[in-house]
Formats: structure tokens, C-alpha cells, sequence
């Protein structure tokens, strides 16, 4: 028999935790591009709201910041909303550079500067914790992102803290 999964039931099943973002891109074939904002995503794929005219099995370019263009497939689309997944899942380090290009969203704080904190791991596991550091500091070259500090939350995770100047 047959079975119809909500969307809200087939979140539960995704191969990868979801992360709001609101971060502002472009995506693209070729020299043309269209702007995109991202609603959510993860290190294997995002949900886009955007007037692109992309339809699914369509592939394009999202410029990522501080990152080498990322090659994405539209999976569905309803709308102006589409669901892509990336040919490669990204660095854990690129997800964190979309989370942290996310608008401010709460009136009158002062965007400058701007600490964002962002989960890396668990407090044991160092390995996976030095891995996620390298690869921070790899696709932040040339930029402005720094590792301003790390903290311990309630849950043993340990959470960056990164400065983000405007």
C-alpha cells in the first residue's frame, strides 16, 4: 500500500539537519544569474525562494561567499520556492559562511560589528572539532570572518564564536 509523506513529515527523514539562513545570493548558467534567497539548508542541498525560471533536473552555479562556485540540481519546485541538491555535499565551514550571511533581523542593533555563534561539535570530539577550524580558516582566506572564540553550551556542544565585521 501506498503511503503520502507530508513535507512536514519528510523533514524528519532528510540525510541532513536543516539550517534557516535569508542570505541573499546569485544563481546561475553561465554568465547569467538570478538573485535567490536562501529559506533553508544543509551540506547536501538547499530550499531557494527566487523568480529564477528553474524547473527540476535544471542545474546551475550558486556563488558561495569566501568559496568556489557550488553545482546544484533543482530536485521540486511550488512556486517561487525550489528545492536544490548540491552535486557535492558542502564543508560544514561553507554552511556556516551561508548562516553567517544571514540579514539582521532584529531592529536597532548596531550591524557593526557582528558576533554569530555557530555549533561545530561535540566538547569530545576534537577531531572533527580541528577538521571544521581548518576548513574555516581555509574558506575565509582573503575574508573578513574570524574565530573570535569558542564556548561550551548546556548540551556539551561546543559553539564558535565568529566576528563578522560590516
Amino acid at each position: 500500500m501506498a503511503h503520502i509523506i507530508s513535507r512536514e513529515q519528510s523533514t524528519d527523514m532528510r540525510r541532513s539537519p536543516r539550517r534557516e539562513s535569508g542570505a541573499v545570493l546569485m544563481i546561475g548558467r553561465g554568465t547569467e544569474g538570478d538573485e535567490a534567497r536562501i529559506l533553508d539548508l544543509s551540506r547536501t542541498g538547499l530550499r531557494l525562494q527566487s523568480q529564477a525560471s528553474c524547473r527540476p533536473g535544471d542545474a546551475f552555479w550558486i556563488n558561495a561567499p569566501d568559496h568556489p562556485s557550488i553545482k546544484a540540481k533543482v530536485v521540486w519546485r511550488e512556486g517561487d520556492e525550489f528545492g536544490c541538491e548540491f552535486e557535492t555535499p558542502i564543508s560544514r565551514a561553507v554552511l556556516s559562511a551561508f548562516i553567517l550571511c544571514s540579514p539582521i533581523e532584529k531592529a536597532g542593533i548596531d550591524p557593526s560589528p557582528q558576533f554569530t555563534e555557530v555549533r561545530v561539535g561535540k566538547r569530545d570530539d576534537a577531531i572533527s572539532i580541528s577538521a571544521w577550524v581548518k576548513e574555516f580558516e581555509r574558506s575565509a582566506s582573503g575574508g573578513t570572518r574570524q574565530i573570535a572564540g569558542f564556548r561550551v553550551d548546556d548540551n556539551d556542544e561546543i559553539i564558535a564564536i565568529i566576528y563578522c565585521p560590516r
